[in-house]
């Protein structure tokens, strides 16, 4: 180290002034309808690189890593908490519309009852690779299986790198995706993914709510025609799940952080490539003067909803808020050279650093368009 500043000392600066500056932004919550359940002792199994069950401990390559169902659940535009299934109460689990569990051969009979319970409250579970059989000591316990009247064919996964298989799964709408290791045949519920025609995926109605079974592991394995992802939103409609929030470009990624009448959305550019689109937050597309929100990079903006400062209301901006001093707002926007602002409680406003495109005003809210060079725009109410 030679005391020069390196490169990402600014985005670093950035974030630490958008924090000083949107107070409510750290009081916001993230309230996802969708949550992972995490059971602790398969953590360890991991660690060990235990081989003696039929599914591998492989979490790294199946869970958690890049090409992992964690992944493949944030690259779905599928915001999710992440709970203890052990430590969770039926009342915290029913919290969420839908519940993914990744499952071996074991899981005690307390966590196997509690997802039934959780079912039968109008939950939505997705389970894979595998049902279930035996408890913690490795006893047999079928209570999820024998619910459910669904019967997942024995198979072992296979270990050795150099053996493990690719194989393509079909769905409605989806030809070939492919999946890795060995895949399980399922016995009864409604069938949803096929290999060869023959069922290794279902969805069983019971309760009030639902549970979807895949025999396979599902991961991130971004193509062309983008397979994975669109499972993902099949198993979401299917099981009735909703959404807060509409990206007209899949790409775009999404978090909606809630206040008290007031929200922050966060996007995201994941991948570098310059994208855009349009987002609906509920009832409210956004932008409405331009065409789309532009991304010409990987990085985050957090968009404020609603949010408040004093007399004036920033109804939304498709850049984050950097400081309020006065009567000058500054936004910052380093991954577009146009921004979009709606306020509400201003006469008038006069941009300090950049040229209006457009604007027009709409009883008590005026929105406008500007055009920038820098990564700020500051703007002086009148």
């Amino acid at each position: 180290m030679d005391g020069r500043e390196r490169p990402h000392i600014k985005p670093i600066k950035a974030l630490g002034e958008i924090l000083r500056n949107n107070p409510k932004l750290s009081k916001a919550e993230f309230k996802p309808r969708i949550a992972f359940g995490i059971y602790e002792p398969y953590e360890s199994l991991n660690l060990w690189n235990y081989n003696e069950l039929d599914e591998s401990t492989n979490l790294n390559e199946y869970l958690i890593g890049e090409r992992g169902l964690l992944t493949l659940l944030v690259m779905s535009n599928a915001p999710f908490d992440v709970i203890d299934l052990e430590l969770s109460s039926i009342n915290e689990l029913s919290h969420y519309e839908q519940l993914w569990v990744y499952s071996p051969d074991f899981m005690s009979r307390e966590v196997q009852e509690k997802l039934v319970r959780y079912i039968e409250n109008g939950g939505n579970l997705v389970i894979l690779p595998m049902l279930p059989y035996l408890d913690e000591n490795l006893e047999e316990c079928r209570v999820l299986e024998e619910y459910l009247g669904v019967k997942v064919e024995k198979v072992k996964a296979e270990t050795n790198p150099r053996l493990i298989p690719f194989v393509s799964v079909d769905a409605e709408g989806i030809d070939r995706m492919i999946t890795r290791n060995k895949i399980r045949r399922i016995e009864g519920g409604e069938q949803i993914a096929f290999v060869d025609r023959k069922p290794v995926g279902v969805i069983v109605r019971k309760g009030k709510g639902s549970a979807v079974v895949l025999g396979f592991r599902l991961q991130y394995f971004p193509s062309y025609h983008d397979h994975h992802r669109k499972f993902v939103e099949y198993i979401m409609k299917l099981q009735r799940v909703g959404r807060d929030i509409e990206a007209s470009n899949k790409d775009i990624l999404t978090v909606l952080m809630e206040g008290s009448e007031y929200s922050y959305l966060v996007i995201t550019n994941p991948r570098g490539h310059r994208i855009k689109g349009k987002i609906k937050v509920r009832d409210q597309e956004i932008p409405k003067l331009l065409d789309s929100i532009e991304l010409k990079r990987r990085g985050v903006l957090f968009l404020p909803l609603n949010v408040k400062f004093e007399n004036v209301e920033v109804v939304y901006a498709t850049g984050t808020i950097l400081s309020i001093k006065k009567d000058i707002l500054t936004f910052y926007n380093h991954l577009s050279n146009k921004t979009e602002i709606a306020l509400k409680g201003v006469n008038e406003v006069k941009v300090l650093n950049g040229k209006i495109i457009s604007k027009i005003k709409k009883k008590d809210i005026i929105l406008v368009a500007i055009e920038h060079k820098d990564d700020k725009v500051q703007i002086k109410l009148l």
